[in-house]
């Protein structure tokens, strides 16, 4: 029996971290021009036998119709 591991995960520009700091009563400006990358969300799948199975980038949140359609081609891919 084969094992497939699948995980998801997202980027935001929320996900960006940084050090900094501002004068004493002076607000902290940051561009977000600089920053801000878009939203992706990622699914990947790993198995012993052959690492790397599928990774797919989405530039939405991944909803059940995405996910169920990654399982699909990951079960072609696969052989079912």
């Amino acid at each position: 029996m084969k094992f497939v591991y699948l995980d998801e995960t997202n980027f935001t520009k929320l996900a960006f971290q940084s050090k900094d700091w501002s004068h004493c009563r002076e607000n902290q400006h940051v561009d977000q021009r600089d920053i801000y990358t878009g939203y992706r969300s990622v699914i990947a799948s790993i198995s012993e036998e052959k690492g790397i199975e599928l990774i797919k980038i989405y530039r939405t949140a991944v909803m059940s119709d995405i996910f169920i359609k990654y399982l699909k081609h990951l079960s072609n891919i696969n052989m079912k």
